[in-house]
């Protein structure tokens, strides 16, 4: 039997399903639900085979809001839709991961930007005019999400950080912090042994940054003083 676990991406091996590529939701009685692009899908556990292995899968509960997996990120999903222009969102989209702290206890979001649907106006690309201006819709956060990472690969042992973000009505809370710890832990198990931030924009994220170095000597951790 596969020894597949929630959140891991599997390829199926046989059956009508042959070759098929999903993520992992749940887990009962030799059967796994697969989310397949938006569909989900039900195969044998025997018939699927692990290829890959996200972060999110080994933090336990401690209470508050929880360490989860959303796989990819709602803004990559948004570089295959016609409502979002390239410049819009990150270079590497199609390869950009989410992992986020989760309460659905949490108020709803309101207006804020990457966490509530919000449209946005693009008058000029490049700096030149439009002759008529488009219209985006951002693509928010999942319900509850309160903070978020999205990362993607950076070589064999190595992750880079595209974006990370906390809620700004729920700031102050530590947010920022437990969630780097819990993206370290998950890495560290991974064997990673280095995080690129790129351009740090704000003096409390290199602070986080600079704790997470001295917390895991074993992953060097660098980014470029960006405020």
């Amino acid at each position: 039997m596969s020894h597949a676990a929630p959140g891991d991406d599997v390829i199926v091996l046989r059956g009508k399903q042959a070759g098929t590529r999903g993520r992992v939701i749940r887990q009962r009685n030799g059967m796994l639900d697969l989310l397949v692009g938006l569909r989900p899908t039900s195969v044998h556990a025997r018939d699927v085979f692990v290829a890959e292995r996200r972060f999110g899968n080994s933090m336990k509960d401690t209470g508050g809001p929880q360490y989860v997996d959303q796989g990819l990120s709602p803004l990559c999903e948004a570089a295959h839709t016609p409502k979002m222009a390239p410049e819009d969102i990150y270079a590497s989209a199609n390869t950009v991961r989410r992992v986020a702290l989760v309460d659905p206890s949490a108020p709803a979001a309101t207006n804020e930007m990457f966490f509530t649907d919000k449209t946005r106006t693009v008058r000029y690309v490049k700096g030149r005019p439009l002759k008529k201006p488009r219209i985006h819709v951002l693509p928010g956060a999942l319900p509850g999400t309160v903070a978020f990472i999205d990362f993607h690969t950076y070589g064999p042992d190595a992750l880079f950080i595209d974006y990370t973000a906390v809620r700004p009505d729920l700031r102050g809370q530590k947010l920022g912090q437990r969630l780097a710890r819990a993206f370290y832990e998950d890495a560290k198990r991974q064997g990673i042994t280095f995080i690129e931030w790129g351009k740090v924009l704000n003096d409390h994220a290199w602070a986080i940054m600079k704790k997470m170095e001295a917390e895991f000597p074993s992953i060097r951790s660098h980014g470029k003083v960006w405020f």
